[in-house]
């Protein structure tokens, strides 16, 4: 995609048309939550045994020491500040400001957290997560840090048999988004033969040196912080393409240029097989939050406002999928008007079905909200592009639209 449209135009384009007031409300809220990704950096995650080589490896790709290298800290969380400031967290949770970390912490403090102006933390956010190591508070841990997070790095000396049991908890789309690294003797061995046992249960296995001179010097390092780079320009496209169909959709309403124009992705190849359908344009951080396994038992109202809106919205899908199966028989092909119509249609009634579910909770109308909206997005793709298989394309959206409500409900 060629980048004619820069994320600063992005934003102050959807600022301008939230701010404007010439959105329609639902729309205004889909602006805004765009605008939300557009804005929130990537959110890495590090876990594993030991926290001070984790504090090691922090420092080396941020270039310079920030974290403190003590055998005993809280968790800390980094994120970007012009101006360098420090806030501690106390069991109490009193949260109280650090002038400098010289003279430690008070005995009481649970969680760190850091503002610094450092390059890397323009885009991302970085979370270390402390536990005493055993397999018991690893799991806790990962549960906690997984809705606060992006991408997992799980950062070990050896990766037991233990450990593995831990990551395999989590929940399988972040296995996509996460990196095993390593560290010790026989790092280079260990992560070639975990490489290949552990093929699709992290992204990839990385050997760094923790004693090199510098991060620069150690090629395990350079890779880490290349993976973390591609991840962030990863989320940021997806979040800009997202954005760029919507504004494809609405700048007419406040007067702007199309910066759309020649921003759209390439195209399906007409020939694509039926088996492979094309896929909503999402994010990695459109997902929702992790569910937590050992969560206490869910509301039972808020268990049947959840069923009842996936019911009807599953009922729904079945109607407008044999209604635009007939429509293609009478048709042919059909026009690509009368098809995106139609599908337009089947998402306002699907949101029209959220919107009247007032017992629905957050988490669940969040995840269908976002999935609707990445639903519509790839419909606007679909018109722009405005050949290929609209037929097919649409009764693959629709087959996408009812496996979402599927899943939520059987969850």
């Amino acid at each position: 995609m060629s980048q004619h449209a820069t994320f600063d135009q992005i934003c102050d384009r959807l600022h301008a048309l939230i701010e404007g007031g010439h959105l329609p409300d639902k729309a205004a809220q889909q602006a805004g939550r765009l605008l939300q990704r557009l804005e929130t950096p990537v959110r890495f995650s590090l876990l594993g045994p030991s926290s001070l080589e984790r504090a090691r490896i922090i420092n080396a790709l941020l270039g310079r020491d920030v974290v403190p290298l003590w055998p005993a800290r809280p968790s800390v969380q980094l994120g970007f500040g012009d101006a360098p400031a420090t806030s501690a967290t106390l069991s109490n949770g009193r949260r109280v400001s650090v002038e400098s970390l010289d003279a430690g912490l008070a005995p009481d403090t649970v969680f760190l957290s850091l503002t610094r102006n450092e390059p890397l933390l323009r885009t991302t956010r970085l979370l270390d997560v402390v536990t005493d190591g055993t397999p018991a508070e690893l799991r806790m841990a990962l549960r906690w840090a997984a809705k606060r997070t992006d991408v997992f790095l799980w950062c070990t000396n050896r990766f037991e048999p233990a450990e593995l049991e831990v990551w395999r908890s989590v929940e399988e789309r972040f296995m996509d988004h996460a990196f095993l690294v390593l560290w010790g003797e026989d790092r280079e061995l260990r992560a070639r033969q975990l490489k290949a046992e552990l093929a699709g249960e992290f992204l990839d296995v990385i050997a760094v040196d923790l004693d090199a001179v510098a991060p620069s010097a150690d090629p395990g390092l350079r890779s880490l912080s290349e993976g973390l780079r591609r991840h962030v320009d990863l989320g940021r496209q997806a979040d800009n393409d997202s954005a760029l169909l919507f504004l494809k959709k609405f700048a007419d309403l406040a007067g702007q240029p199309d910066l759309a124009r020649e921003e759209t992705a390439p195209r399906p190849s007409a020939a694509a097989p039926l088996t492979a359908p094309v896929s909503m344009p999402v994010s990695f951080r459109d997902q929702p939050p992790a569910a937590e396994p050992d969560a206490p038992a869910a509301d039972p109202v808020e268990r049947r406002a959840l069923e009842q809106v996936c019911r009807q919205g599953l009922s729904l899908i079945c109607d407008r999928a044999r209604q635009l199966g007939a429509l293609l028989r009478e048709d042919g092909a059909g026009s690509s008007e009368g098809i995106a119509a139609h599908c337009r249609q089947t998402i306002e009634h699907l949101t029209g079905i959220l919107d009247s579910a007032a017992d629905l909770p957050h988490e669940d109308r969040a995840a269908l909200s976002d999935m609707l909206m990445s639903a519509e997005e790839l419909l606007v793709l679909m018109e722009i592009e405005g050949d290929g298989q609209p037929g097919v394309d649409s009764l693959c959206l629709l087959i996408q639209l009812r496996r979402a409500f599927e899943e939520r409900l059987a969850a």
